[in-house]
């Protein structure tokens, strides 16, 4: 899955990479966000399901050297699902409210009954920085 970084998103990458910091992206983890309408880079309009608990995103593999640099998630998520469409998902910088700073969203919406799994396997969520 890639992802695409809102403006927030990009500012914050932006200070991560200016500032030199040791700590690396995903640690200790940004928050799986999954929305009803939405999501976009400037969040207008964006709309977040209700009814679910954010997954944290800890875990993260990373490889290469700037200016390629790969951050892969090595932990499998499952949320569990009230009844709902979501039309895409993002990382925010908290378990509630806070940034979204980086998104997808979906060709297709996908729908849910209550107690379905949304799912995503191990290594299927991933950064990747290039100059």
């Amino acid at each position: 899955m890639a992802l695409q970084l809102t403006d927030a998103g990009l500012l914050a990458m932006l200070d991560y990479l200016g500032q030199g910091i040791t700590g690396s992206p995903g640690s200790p983890g940004g928050w799986l966000t999954l929305f009803t309408t939405g999501p976009s880079a400037s969040g207008v309009g964006d709309a977040e399901l209700g009814g679910y608990s954010r997954q944290q995103l800890a875990g993260w593999t990373h490889s290469g050297v700037w200016p390629l640099r790969t951050s892969t998630t090595n932990t499998n998520y499952v949320i569990a699902m009230p009844a709902c469409t979501v039309t895409g998902w993002g990382i925010s910088n908290d378990a509630t409210g806070g940034t979204l700073l980086a998104f997808e969203a979906f060709s297709v919406p996908v729908s849910f009954v209550s107690g379905d799994g949304f799912v995503i396997p191990s290594a299927s969520i991933y950064t990747t920085l290039t100059t």
